[in-house]
């Protein structure tokens, strides 16, 4: 009954705590260092102009007006985790990049 009166006053496309999956559930309970570990880890990687996007779009903003978002992919690059190149500069796995825990339970359905 309460989830019914909880979509019944959420407007279109606003999820319910009933409907986060995948990327909006990592982004809302995952780290910054892990959410950018698990983009680093796909083929191509990501960008930073989409890597910034994605944190707003799923009201995590905040990274990146606090800093938190550079000061983590610094940290990041100087241990080695992720690395930048290819063609658009992206994030990519480093030497020392590590397959998220989030990832190896298969915690979100992330396809």
């Amino acid at each position: 009954m309460e989830n019914d009166l909880i979509k019944e006053n959420t407007p279109p496309n606003t999820a319910t705590k009933d409907d986060i999956t995948g990327l909006a559930a990592m982004f809302k309970y995952e780290s910054v260092t892990d959410i950018i570990l698990y983009h680093a880890g796909i083929e191509k990687g990501i960008n930073h102009r989409r890597l910034d996007l994605r944190f707003s779009i799923h009201n995590r903003a905040q990274v990146h007006q606090t800093g938190e978002l550079l000061a983590t992919l610094k940290s990041m690059i100087e241990k080695g985790m992720i690395v930048q190149g290819g063609p658009n500069n992206n994030y990519l796995k480093g030497p020392n990049w590590k397959e998220p825990q989030f990832q190896r339970d298969n915690k979100y359905d992330l396809k």
